[in-house]
């Protein structure tokens, strides 16, 4: 099964591909209270889905999707160190899920470069693994599709980075598994 996550904006800097952003401050929980997730729309994620709050930081949290509340609200739990850190309103949530494949068609005039994580520079360096040509030359390569290294084991979204110039855009998506 193929699960879009449309459209995503470029901020000029290290970011994860599949990502979004809190659209309320995420406190720390008491004792057996969910952490209330909200964002622009919830129709991207499922339950059972992990998020990162943060990827990269030294705050980062690990959070399972439990509940669907609302369009915009999620209901997580914490996985790992509890409680969990604050995120601030806007902090990125990065989706990290199995998946068979990811792929991402670069829709920019400008490079973008693919990394594993928060290290990928436009040089390229750091983790970068694949160069995206601009989208205004057809017949140059803007597209890419992960080749798993096994149907066991597959790919993970929160192993796809990416930095472009900032506003522009790629499309992604996911087969997940």
């Amino acid at each position: 099964m193929y699960r879009s996550w449309g459209v995503v904006t470029y901020t000029g800097a290290a970011q994860p591909l599949f990502y979004d952003t809190a659209t309320a401050a995420i406190a720390i929980p008491g004792a057996g209270n969910p952490v209330i997730v909200t964002v622009a729309s919830t129709a991207k994620y499922q339950v059972g889905d992990r998020i990162v709050a943060e990827p990269g930081a030294a705050n980062s949290d690990t959070l399972l999707v439990f509940e669907i509340k609302s369009g915009t609200v999620m209901y997580c739990v914490s996985e790992g160190n509890v409680p969990t850190h604050a995120h601030a309103i806007n902090s990125v949530l990065q989706l990290s899920i199995a998946c068979r494949e990811w792929g991402v068609q670069h829709l920019g005039a400008a490079l973008a470069v693919l990394g594993t994580d928060n290290t990928v520079t436009a040089v390229p360096g750091g983790s970068a693994f694949h160069v995206l040509q601009p989208a205004t030359a057809p017949a140059q390569e803007n597209e890419y599709r992960s080749s798993p290294s096994s149907v066991v084991n597959g790919d993970r979204t929160n192993d796809a980075w990416i930095i472009g110039t900032s506003t522009q855009q790629a499309l992604v998506y996911a087969k997940v598994l």
